[in-house]
């Protein structure tokens, strides 16, 4: 598939990159044991470094003024997923895989950094190859594959037991998971599945017949971005199967994010690192595009609560806040997230709502 050819180019750029770069020190902020809430300005932002062969990463973490408010070092390599999938944090808390380093491979672990408390939690699904993650109120979903079968492990936050379904009939890497927990993939033939994870069992929903650039599942409905040059999305019922074109006028290759009835769709896309990006924002009542917006930069990441939109630049290093008032972009704060030594690569962002 085009993501996964994608991946493996960026993940190869990233390590010629590393051969070039020459290592300077980097600046500091003291870890804390905690974060007081009172004493912010806004949310916090969680911006990930990471080392891609020394178990080396580093989260630092701003206020919307762009203080720097803590950081947390973390002893592994290879942690985020740098710019493919969706930013994944709730209640304070942000997730990402971690992959390991030369002397610890495929570690197959899901780090939990816990904004306010400024710690991080290892939670092992005992998998190679973790390609991606979702996390809903109740769980965290990861999908891998090795040997020509996939695996979409299920881990309960409150109980913390894991649940397995097996796919046997090839790889796969496209999964969503709904805010209801119903889980959903697709195979790179285009056929879309739905599981069933205590059965082990699947249904057949339909073949789309496309390369996939994302899938995303809201609101009982599944929304492909495909990786042509075609300027929208598909949209399936999972129910039966019927599917229909929702046109935005953009290559939705980029991230989505879903928040209060509106689905946010961004064009860059990742493995590209295009230097501008148009961001639509499409109501899903009645799916119609009712804002859209060009920047010029880059758009690795992008996160939406409110009216405020965070960004995140891989070229220039920056994170920027906007207040969407009234349909129209207002820069709030542009905070400088670069670090002086290059061996570190910049590989995710967070929110923790204050």
């Amino acid at each position: 598939m085009k993501r996964d050819k994608d991946r493996m180019f960026c993940v190869c750029m990233i390590l010629f990159s590393l051969l070039l770069c020459s290592c300077s020190p980097m600046s500091e902020v003291s870890e804390t044991e905690n974060i007081e809430k009172s004493k912010l300005i806004g949310n916090c932002i969680g911006v990930v470094y990471t080392k891609t062969q020394k178990a080396d990463t580093r989260i630092f973490v701003y206020d919307e003024s762009g203080k720097k408010v803590t950081q947390k070092n973390y002893s592994m390599a290879m942690v985020g997923r740098f710019g493919f999938g969706i930013p994944q944090y709730r209640k304070g808390k942000m997730y990402e895989i971690a992959v390991g380093n030369d002397y610890k491979k495929n570690a197959g672990i899901v780090m939990c950094y816990d904004f306010y408390k400024n710690t991080v939690e290892e939670i092992e699904f005992d998998r190679i190859n973790l390609v991606d993650l979702q996390v809903t109120e109740k769980n965290i979903y990861v999908i891998s594959n090795i040997s020509g079968m996939t695996y979409i492990d299920c881990y309960n936050l409150m109980n913390r037991k894991i649940e397995t379904f097996v796919w046997k009939k090839g790889m796969v890497t496209d999964f969503a998971v709904s805010e209801n927990d119903e889980i959903y993939f697709a195979t790179p033939d285009g056929e879309v599945y739905s599981v069933n994870m205590k059965e082990n069992k699947t249904s057949y929903i339909c073949n789309i017949g496309e390369d996939i650039a994302y899938m995303y599942a809201i609101r009982q409905k599944l929304y492909f971005s495909l990786s042509n040059a075609q300027k929208g999305m598909l949209v399936v019922n999972p129910k039966n199967g019927k599917k229909h074109w929702l046109e935005l006028d953009i290559h939705p290759v980029g991230q989505p994010f879903f928040n209060e009835g509106f689905l946010y769709v961004a064009s860059n896309d990742p493995a590209g690192i295009l230097s501008s990006t148009e961001i639509v924002k499409i109501k899903l009542e009645n799916e119609k595009v009712t804002d859209r917006w060009k920047f010029d930069s880059d758009i690795h990441y992008f996160a939406v609560f409110g009216n405020v939109l965070y960004t995140l630049s891989w070229l220039e290093q920056k994170v920027r806040i906007y207040d969407m008032e009234n349909s129209t972009l207002l820069l709030k704060k542009e905070i400088d997230v670069s670090v002086d030594d290059k061996d570190y690569k910049l590989s995710s962002m967070g929110i923790g709502i204050n």
